[in-house]
């Protein structure tokens, strides 16, 4: 059995990975004895140890190297197959997409990978993004995946440029732009998703158009939420016309592929297919619903739990509560035989105060009229710690102090039991 202060020393040949599990009850330190290595495309320092918790890693080496690692691991081995020559061959041609457009003054590729849940999509958008930050270049990092919420929380998509990473935080996104969809579930209301989707995507040409951001040329990489079939295939193949995507990756799945080359092929757009990793863990419903309540508890306390939250009190007159869509779950069986909902997926219904909103998590919207709610981004998000019904108040937990940017609060289906 491991203790703690035990150290294991791993001589990786060339092109071979060490994948190994980390509990939230230990840390584990990875020390770069001699080599090169890199982790989801970021250089691993030699010498210095990095200390790790709570995390599942791949460390690859192109050309042989030794490594160290201190502390219990719930698993660790050695793998001699990965497909990261299969991936740098997707950054190489994404790479001479992007030298062509600045050579013709054109956009550069708009980068979706989509794949089912758990196939490795986030990993392998950090890969090619850190790969096309070699250089000390910037790229635009979009998330459409609603169901994890990248850089946000659950139930939000949003784009940020990105000019570094570390191993221990992963990509550092900087000016961050954020709308609320407001649930984990595609089905839920995919009209308001596709919308927002459309938005993101103007704000995207926005940015790569911006000649003092100097990122035409290198468009943008994006993932994407779990899709295979069903209404979760038909909701994606909407977003990746909204998105404007022109390369498309799938990721772990030949059927996906195949419904995509069916129903997006175009001279427009690449399709390419690559395999997902070995190291790729499923996950079941517990551990997705545990990993969104760490991301939610993270926004407001840290990873590390080094920040202090806030709590705001405010009337029920200081703020507009709204819900977009309310209604939308008639089923068919409860309308007039042949008949169809007429109910509008956009529309922005009031919420009256009351103890529904407890545990709600509510995006603070930057609209101004109720009217441009749908088209708005949001300032950041706040929870319902309390709601005093007699005093007419709601107690915010927020992540900084003060008075709320805005007046409209936006709720969705999303709660966190703190």
């Amino acid at each position: 059995m491991l203790n703690q202060d035990e150290k294991r020393t791993f001589r990786l040949e060339k092109e071979q990975e060490l994948r190994f599990e980390v509990s939230n009850e230990n840390k584990v330190y990875l020390t770069l004895q001699s080599g090169t290595a890199e982790v989801f495309g970021i250089e691993l320092p030699k010498k210095k140890p990095v200390e790790l918790c709570d995390t599942k890693l791949a460390v690859f080496t192109w050309q042989g190297c030794e490594l160290q690692l201190q502390g219990i691991t719930d698993l660790e081995y050695v793998a001699n197959e990965t497909p990261m020559h299969l991936y740098l061959k997707a950054h190489y041609l994404l790479d001479s997409m992007r030298r062509k457009a600045r050579q013709q003054g054109t956009k550069g590729p708009k980068v979706v990978i989509v794949g089912p849940q758990d196939s490795g999509k986030s990993s392998l958008c950090q890969i090619l993004s850190c790969y096309a930050m070699k250089g000390g270049k910037k790229i635009l990092y979009a998330s459409i995946d609603f169901q994890q919420g990248s850089f946000s929380i659950p139930g939000a998509i949003g784009a940020s440029s990105v000019e570094h990473a570390t191993i221990e935080d992963g990509m550092i996104f900087e000016n961050n732009l954020v709308y609320f969809y407001g649930h984990t579930v595609a089905s839920e209301n995919p009209r308001l998703l596709e919308k927002l989707v459309s938005n993101l995507s103007n704000l995207l040409d926005a940015k790569l158009e911006d000649s003092e951001m100097d990122l035409g040329h290198m468009g943008f990489i994006a993932d994407s939420f779990g899709s295979l079939d069903g209404s979760n295939y038909d909701v994606l193949k909407q977003v990746l016309k909204e998105i404007k995507a022109n390369v498309i990756i799938v990721l772990g799945s030949e059927r996906l592929y195949a419904d995509i080359q069916r129903d997006l092929c175009s001279e427009q757009r690449q399709i390419i297919q690559l395999p997902k990793s070995g190291g790729v863990v499923g996950r079941d419903q517990y551990l997705r619903r545990r990993l969104q309540e760490m991301q939610l508890r993270c926004y407001f306390y840290g990873s590390d739990g080094n920040l202090n939250p806030f709590t705001t009190v405010v009337t029920f007159d200081q703020v507009h509560i709204v819900r977009v869509g309310i209604g939308l779950h008639v089923p068919a069986t409860a309308l007039p035989l042949g008949a169809q909902s007429t109910l509008d997926p956009l529309q922005i219904s009031q919420v009256t105060p009351s103890t529904e909103l407890l545990h709600c998590m509510l995006g603070v919207s930057q609209a101004e009229e109720e009217e441009q709610i749908v088209d708005s981004p949001v300032y950041g998000f706040v929870h319902v710690a309390k709601v005093d019904i007699s005093k007419r108040t709601i107690s915010l937990l927020a992540p900084s102090p003060g008075k709320l940017p805005g007046s409209f609060l936006v709720m969705g289906s999303i709660r966190w039991l703190e």
